[in-house]
């Protein structure tokens, strides 16, 4: 795992495709509503749309302490401790729920573990037809920069990959595709100057940890406009052994 994981970005951040909009969208086409359980490793606010907007029941899991307790008081502020819990995990290396206890997991702007790893450890946790919700640095175009792709190899653990690619990835990991987005170069530039913004008013105490965040928003500034890779989200359905593809998929 590379020693980055996971990806700096403080609990308060914008996150990436974690708009309302963006929300409503994906809780559309996984089907999440009143009756679903949700694991949230996103880090943020998502939680609250998810619990109020869809009346989901949602678990929020952390290593941070301090971003716990944050997430807690803004739970307790719109009264929604009886459909959100959060916990505290000593580490992200074994996640304690028991197998096929979601019907999602929802990671959106928050990068914890390489793809394939990810793709694996969060499939066990869901139920069958469970959704699993994340986005993953992509690379786009036809020639990337070579600066852009070392920065995310040494971040990542691995090559940055196509959208298709890390699609491919997490299919041959149990699962069928049904959502797949990215960042425009216009959103991408949205996003970062969010995040511009954002780290101008962190605490000093914690520019330290914002120091790859920094340098990833350097590399985009310096890039721009052909930074070479974006913000990709992939939404897609535990499959269960021997189930066939959809017949959109092999031409029934």
């Amino acid at each position: 795992m590379a020693p980055s994981f996971p990806l700096y970005l403080p609990s308060d951040f914008r996150r990436a495709f974690a708009s309302d909009t963006s929300l409503r969208r994906i809780a559309k086409t996984a089907h999440w509503g009143a009756d679903s359980k949700i694991l949230d490793l996103s880090g943020g606010a998502t939680c609250l749309f998810l619990a109020k907007e869809l009346g989901c029941s949602v678990i929020v899991a952390d290593t941070d302490t301090a971003a716990a307790s944050a997430l807690n008081q803004r739970i307790a502020a719109k009264s929604l401790g009886d459909r959100i819990t959060v916990k505290v995990l000593p580490s992200w290396e074994k996640l304690p729920f028991a197998e096929g206890e979601f019907d999602g997991v929802i990671a959106v702007g928050r990068v914890m573990m390489p793809l394939e790893k990810a793709a694996s450890t969060y499939r066990p946790l869901l139920a069958p037809k469970g959704r699993l919700v994340l986005s993953y640095p992509a690379r786009i175009g036809r020639v990337s920069d070579k600066q852009s792709l070392a920065f995310w190899e040494q971040q990542l653990g691995e090559p940055l990959a196509l959208p298709r690619q890390c699609l491919g990835v997490i299919e041959r990991n149990g699962y069928e595709p049904e959502l797949t987005e990215a960042l425009s170069d216009s959103e991408l530039d949205d996003y970062y100057r969010e995040i511009e913004s954002s780290l101008s008013r962190l605490p000093a105490e914690a520019q330290t940890a914002a120091s790859p965040l920094k340098s990833e928003l350097a590399l985009f500034r310096e890039l721009t406009p052909r930074a070479g890779y974006t913000l990709a989200l992939f939404g897609v359905r535990r499959k269960e052994p021997g189930e066939p593809p959809p017949p959109s998929r092999h031409g029934g």
